[in-house]
Formats: structure tokens, C-alpha cells, sequence
């Protein structure tokens, strides 16, 4: 089945994360072939489920398993944009998407500036924000219209953030078609086209045949 995964720790579990833990992910992205990526991993300063230095030691620990395993790696990034791309910068020649992207268009410039790419979900398809928080723009659409189209993908971010018109519901891969949809309809342009641009995109990205 065209089913593939990617694998490593969630700053959220990163105080779970045990003694041997480098070793035991490294093998398993290493020896299973349907493993395409390290992540989701990163930095999570909105709950803090885990100390901010120590997701920091973990996330930088990816990092370095992903390019001894010449693997991509998914971002997850929330309120923590400068002190991640503190960390990024060092890992210049491994490639980067920055899941369920939530920030700013100014956030993601520093991401697109470096070669990355911005990966949206349900949230763009939601009514704009009447209080936004800081760093968090009251709609997505000036940063979907922004991008590059050679740097958007897009995901569901399942169980969870479900796109309209299915809100409220447990969120599936399946939906992932509505984010395409909002994502045409912002940008004004062909919606055929851009199904078969941001497959293309992540083919590539992930090291894929279609």
C-alpha cells in the first residue's frame, strides 16, 4: 500500500524521550523503508509540555540523526519561530517543511528564505481570527497568496483541525482535498493545477515516484 510515515519526537514528548532514545530512532528510520522523514519534531512553546531546553537537546538530536540518515524533515514549530531557525541554521543541506504552518507571512519568509517549505492545513479554511493572538495573523490568506507555489504543501494535521465544511468532526487524511480546494480559491488559480503542482511538490520533497 502507498502508506509511508515519518518518525521521531514531538516537543511535547520530549521529556519522555528515554536514555537510549538517539540510538532506537536512528535504527528504526534507518532499516524501515517506509519511514520518508524524520518528524514530526521541533519546538512548542504555546503548552510546555516539556522544558524548553530540553526540547531543544532533542529536536537538535534529530537534526543530526536526519542527516546521518539523509532523511527530510517535518517541522513542527509553534511560537518558538527564532529559537528553531537558531537551531536550523546549522543544518543548511537538509531539507525542511514546516507542518501546519500557523504564523505569519514575516514567519514564513524566514523559513522560504532558507529554502524550506510551508506546509498549510485546516486552519486556512477557518473564519479570520477577531483577536488574534501575537505572531498569529487573523487570516491565512495573504500568506497562502505569498508563497511560492514550488514551496506549498499541504496536510491535515488529523485527528485534529478538521477543514470546513467537516469542523467539529475527527479530521482524515481523506480531507486533505478541502485544503487543496481553499488553497486554489485563495490563490485564483486552477484548482487541477494546483493538485497536481503541490503532488509534485511533496513527491519530490519525500523522494517519491508518483
Amino acid at each position: 500500500a502507498a502508506v509511508f510515515g515519518a518518525l521521531g519526537i514531538h516537543p511535547h514528548h520530549a521529556g519522555e524521550a528515554g536514555d537510549d532514545y538517539e540510538r532506537f530512532v536512528e535504527n528504526l528510520i534507518a532499516h524501515e523503508t517506509k519511514v520518508l522523514a524524520v518528524g514530526e519534531c521541533g519546538l512548542d512553546y504555546h503548552y510546555d509540555y516539556a522544558p524548553k531546553l530540553l526540547q531543544k537537546g532533542v529536536f537538535l538530536n534529530q537534526l543530526e540523526i536526519a542527516r546521518r540518515v539523509h532523511k527530510p524533515v517535518v517541522l513542527h514549530v509553534r511560537e518558538a519561530h527564532a529559537d528553531a531557525l537558531a537551531i536550523m541554521k546549522d543544518f543548511g543541506d537538509l531539507l525542511f517543511v514546516v507542518h501546519c504552518f500557523t504564523g505569519t507571512y514575516g514567519q514564513a519568509k524566514l523559513f522560504l528564505d532558507l529554502g524550506y517549505h510551508i506546509s498549510f492545513s485546516g486552519v486556512i479554511t477557518y473564519p479570520p481570527k477577531k483577536n488574534p493572538k501575537a505572531g498569529e495573523p487573523a487570516s491565512y490568506d495573504d500568506v497562502v497568496r505569498a508563497m511560492p507555489l514550488e514551496r506549498i504543501m499541504a496536510d491535515t494535521d488529523a485527528p485534529y483541525l478538521s477543514p470546513v465544511p467537516h469542523r467539529g468532526k475527527r479530521n482524515e487524511p481523506a480531507y486533505v482535498s478541502e485544503i487543496v480546494k481553499k488553497i486554489a480559491e485563495i490563490r485564483g488559480e486552477d484548482l487541477e493545477m494546483i493538485r497536481a503542482r503541490l503532488l509534485e511538490n511533496a513527491l519530490k520533497f519525500f523522494n517519491l515516484s508518483a
